[in-house]
């Protein structure tokens, strides 16, 4: 049970869980603008709706506490986050958690967080052994758009379709343990879910209307049952929807041209962007309006050591002249040098 953790009482879970991803939000919100305190009573309060918090949202709140001063309740929210399984390195990479090192509870830290990413690795052996391997036979497509085409009705969607109907759906994180990129990161998904980004971007590209992934039911069941984030399915589907109104818009949307930010017209458009804000709602994501400002967040504090779901597109340079014309004739300019 999370150390800030007392359920709120009469409600439903869908409801509970409806009111984390508000707060979530909200935190997210605060801390963009350095409003730490703000930020960790919505962190808390968040925490009191879901008995599971993210690995990230736990993270974030305890550089909240960091950098509000309140060593004491940031080595504690650490406690917290060794539950999720990131394991001693993850601590000892971060310098935000340097102010941390000389408190005695640091060796415990270390050592528990240690124990805890030994014991996820123990108790899912036999299916981090399966993930793994299919993981490591996936062939490296990007480059290949008819092997990316074929790809999306391959073995190694069958294998994965078949693995997760033995697990009752989506092996998430809470059963693996969290996934932790070479630079610190605590990523939003495990390593196998690149099988099935490529499964929704080879659907994306035979143009066919009305298309679903096989994946689709058991991610959206996922994010309903609290073991996925809203963005991780949004961004999966998105690939495959044809319709613009019923995209979900976390990416795709922005894109970053000459260290200016751009939005395409037709989302630029108020109508649609309503549109799409109530359509987004239906799996409990903010609106665009907030997407945006974290976006810009992003980018203007590269080395903000908060973790925040933001993707933007880059684009470094255009072949010529002409190609960054048409492009741009499309586009229409949110901020200037950024």
């Amino acid at each position: 049970m999370f150390l800030f953790s007392g359920m709120i009482s009469g409600k439903t879970f869908a409801e509970n869980l409806k009111l984390y991803y508000a707060d979530i939000d909200s935190s997210e919100m605060a801390l963009i603008h350095d409003n730490y305190q703000s930020a960790i009573s919505f962190y808390v309060k968040a925490f009191q709706q879901k008995d599971k918090p993210f690995a990230d949202d736990i993270y974030n709140l305890s550089v909240c506490y960091v950098k509000t001063g309140n060593l004491d309740k940031a080595m504690a929210t650490c406690f917290e986050l060794v539950n999720s399984g990131v394991g001693d390195k993850f601590f000892r990479d971060h310098s935000i958690f340097d102010t941390l090192h000389a408190m005695p509870e640091w060796p415990s830290l270390l050592e528990n967080s240690a124990k805890v990413k030994a014991e996820f690795e123990l108790k899912n052996a036999a299916i981090n052994k399966k993930l793994n391997l299919l993981h490591q036979m996936t062939p490296e497509i990007e480059d290949s758009i008819i092997r990316l085409v074929n790809h999306q009705d391959s073995i190694y969607t069958t294998e994965l379709l078949g693995i997760l109907h033995e697990n009752s759906g989506i092996v998430s994180a809470f059963e693996l343990g969290a996934s932790v990129g070479e630079q610190g990161e605590i990523n939003f998904w495990p390593d196998y879910f690149i099988i099935i980004l490529h499964n929704y971007e080879g659907l994306s590209l035979t143009h066919k209307e009305n298309v679903v992934s096989p994946f689709d039911s058991l991610l959206k069941k996922a994010v309903f049952d609290g073991n996925i984030k809203p963005s991780v399915y949004a961004f999966l589907h998105d690939f495959a929807e044809s319709d613009m109104y019923k995209r979900f818009c976390v990416s795709q949307l922005y894109w970053i041209v000459n260290d200016s930010l751009y939005i395409n017209k037709f989302y630029a458009n108020k109508d649609v962007r309503q549109k799409i804000n109530r359509v987004r709602a239906t799996i409990m994501l903010p609106s665009l309006q907030h997407d945006q400002q974290k976006q810009l967040y992003s980018m203007k504090e590269p080395n903000s050591p908060f973790q925040l779901y933001a993707p933007t597109n880059r684009i470094g340079n255009f072949k010529d002249k002409q190609t960054e014309a048409i492009f741009l004739k499309n586009m229409q300019l949110v901020v200037d040098n950024l």
